[in-house]
């Protein structure tokens, strides 16, 4: 199955658009970017999903304010707190399976870790957060912020 299409705000804050400035108007101006609002993470989300969701949700901010349209926004929160709390539920079954002494338990755990690192693969890939979609920041450290969310947002 293909990749989805990348909208054209994400290509052009990516830079690597070989588009016209016409072909980016137009583009721009039939897509719709139905993702208004805040990302914002949920009250139920705490340790290490809380430090996952914050890391990825900053980088989103970033993107937004690269792409000068908000490509990201609340309807991402929720696929973004699944995929957080995935990532929490990995590390917890990585932990059980590696104190596992026996040959039963210890497949277990495993095919539990696996299922939760499939889900956090596929969400990434949906909200386009693995690492060849993401975008390049390195010549726009600092931001609006003066750099406080750059730990964040990888760059």
């Amino acid at each position: 199955m293909a990749k989805p299409r990348d909208p054209t705000a994400l290509k052009v804050a990516r830079g690597k658009s070989h588009m016209t400035k016409d072909e980016i108007d137009d583009g721009l101006s039939r897509e719709i970017y139905a993702s208004i609002g805040e990302i914002s993470m949920p009250d139920w989300l705490d340790g290490a999903a809380a430090e996952v969701f914050e890391r990825e949700a900053a980088y989103m901010r970033r993107v937004n304010v690269a792409a000068g349209v908000a490509i990201y926004g609340d309807t991402d929160s929720e696929p973004l707190a699944v995929m957080a709390s995935s990532y929490a539920r990995y590390l917890h079954y990585k932990g059980r399976e590696e104190k596992a002494r026996e040959g039963a338990e210890r497949q277990r755990y495993n095919s539990m870790k696996n299922k939760e690192a499939a889900t956090y693969e596929r969400i990434m890939r949906l909200l386009k957060l693995d690492p060849s979609s993401r975008v390049d920041f390195a010549g726009l450290k600092g931001g609006q912020d003066d750099g406080k969310q750059d730990c964040f947002a990888n760059i």
